[in-house]
């Protein structure tokens, strides 16, 4: 016969997740349906960023590492998501589908950790508290805005997630679960960051005597990196993309001053997602010494160094979605913690009542620390129709009326469906250009680069460079005239790269000005005349 507390649990985690699931989708559905109001029509993501998976993963399909047919590169951040897209890349819509196919599997995640968190022998779990909690961890991690990014964001948090849920069962008792070690393995390969959590993981289990677990662990870790630096150094390529390189500084070198290193620590701990990691790291510090059981202690001092980890060298923002796999490791272990050790057994009676004031304490803390986030909310359809000004205008000049060899600087949608060269000047598809950018006191760098690959045109933003080739005929500025989310600027120069084929270029703006939305306006310059 059922253990009625068990029975209450199945039917609390029912409730539950059909419940947050209901309101998941259909908050997913209104901001897609407003994305598309907005922007006449068209699904557009937040960022630029997600059509350069798209493009690296239709390529795949072709047997080419890169965004550009026969030539490889390594302009993602992950490592296994344009894996996961290739198969599908030939529609657009195939991020929001798989991140929300990925946030429906994190609502389950989360139904099953906060029943472990909720779990009390002498009381059953409330639906309705449990449907809170789900909710409340939702909205916390960004899940909504992270599935309109359209990048890897969804499918990281649910496996740093899926970690948690394995440590949290061992907490409680349980043998370590045998997808542990491959969760473990795979999660650095989402997003490289994931390292961190997976390395805590792997010296929780090995602290605790979880040895052959551990191993796997970390043997799944170091042979997925072997086999990804391996194939890219057969390929011609750095060991580590390009994009992870650029990433590491903010002006695009490969290296970073240890005093600029210490300020953007320094800085980044006065930022909403820097306190929330740093008041989770006291508290998993204090939860460490005052407790008196050995697994709690382990658990808690390893997540306390993943989330230094990224405090320290970490980066934050850009629609909210850097840090936020740290922010919800950090939430699941510490909530966990903070009901174990301070609102269950042992604290005095009336125990019911203490978990509902707590319960209500911690509601409270995760809805004002989640304000960021609902406030970005707001935010989705204007960053998508961002994107749709600029980056989606420019590919659909590209593809109705040039149809040749561009030179950019902003790297996606240009190159996501689009059979001519892409050359990207700022070196994300091209170490070569990335090398040149950051070492050369000229423009020639730039007049060899497009000169070899036959680019007469080039699409750039004017600040991203101190100068351009002299010779080059700057035909007119693309303005995106709304509030700025997403887009790097406001402002989008065209140039011709010979006098030679300024006209034809010139002509083809013209005819692509008329067709502009409302909010986008191009401004044509005065046609260069010879004295």
């Amino acid at each position: 016969m059922d253990n009625p507390h068990e029975a209450a649990a199945r039917d609390a985690i029912a409730k539950a997740i059909t419940t947050v699931v209901v309101l998941l989708v259909s908050l997913i559905a209104m901001n897609a349906l407003v994305i598309l109001i907005m922007s006449d029509g068209v699904f557009v993501y937040g960022l630029d960023d997600p059509y350069i998976h798209l493009a690296l993963a239709e390529n795949l399909l072709q047997g080419t590492y890169g965004v550009n047919p026969g030539e490889h590169s390594s302009p993602s951040s992950s490592i296994l998501w344009p894996l996961l897209l290739a198969p599908f890349s030939w529609s657009p819509w195939a991020p929001l589908i798989i991140n929300t196919v990925a946030a429906l599997a994190l609502v389950v995640v989360f139904a099953k950790i906060g029943v472990l968190t909720l779990r009390d022998e002498r009381y059953p779990i409330d639906p309705l508290e449990l449907t809170f909690l789900v909710a409340a961890l939702v909205v916390a991690t960004n899940l909504i805005g992270l599935v309109f990014v359209g990048m890897e964001h969804v499918v990281q948090l649910l496996f740093v997630s899926l970690i948690a849920w394995g440590l949290l069962r061992i907490l409680h008792g349980s043998d370590v679960p045998v997808w542990l070690p491959l969760v473990i393995a795979m999660s650095p390969g989402w997003r490289f960051e994931n390292v961190v959590i997976s390395v805590a993981a792997v010296l929780f289990l090995f602290f605790l005597g979880k040895t052959r677990a551990a191993l796997a662990g970390l043997g799944g870790i170091v042979l997925l990196f072997l086999a990804f630096t391996g194939l890219m150094v057969s390929l011609g390529l750095s060991p580590v993309p390009t994009s992870v390189l650029m990433k590491l500084s903010a002006g695009g070198d490969h290296t970073v001053p240890l005093g600029d290193s210490i300020l953007w620590s320094l800085y980044s701990m006065t930022t909403v997602p820097g306190i929330i990691l740093i008041t989770l790291m006291i508290f998993l510090a204090y939860s460490a010494a005052v407790t008196q059981d050995r697994v709690v202690r382990w658990l808690a001092v390893f997540s306390g160094l993943a989330l230094l980890g990224h405090v320290v060298s970490g980066k934050y923002g850009w629609l909210n979605r850097y840090e936020i796999y740290m922010v919800g490791f950090g939430l699941i272990i510490s909530l966990h913690l903070a009901f174990r050790l301070f609102l269950l057994p042992g604290f005095g009676a009336p125990t019911g009542r203490r978990r509902r004031l707590g319960m209500l304490a911690i509601l409270l803390v995760l809805t004002t620390w989640s304000g960021p986030y609902l406030m970005s909310l707001g935010q989705i359809p204007l960053a998508s129709r961002n994107i749709y000004l600029q980056q989606w205008q420019i590919q659909r000049f590209l593809k109705d009326y040039h149809q040749g060899p561009v030179a950019v600087n902003d790297l996606g949608l240009v190159s996501y469906r689009y059979d001519p060269y892409v050359l990207d000047l700022w070196g994300l598809a091209s170490s070569e250009a990335a090398y040149l950018r950051r070492t050369s006191s000229s423009a020639d760098w730039m007049r060899h680069l497009v000169a070899r690959h036959g680019v007469e045109l080039v699409v750039i933003y004017d600040a991203w460079f101190e100068e351009v080739p002299e010779e080059w005929e700057r035909l007119g500025v693309l303005l995106m005239e709304t509030y700025r989310v997403s887009a790097a600027e406001d402002n989008v120069s065209f140039y011709a790269t010979s006098i030679e084929s300024a006209p034809r270029l010139r002509a083809q703006l013209e005819r692509f000005s008329a067709t502009l939305p409302q909010r986008a306006r191009l401004e044509l310059s005065q046609a260069h005349v010879d004295p």
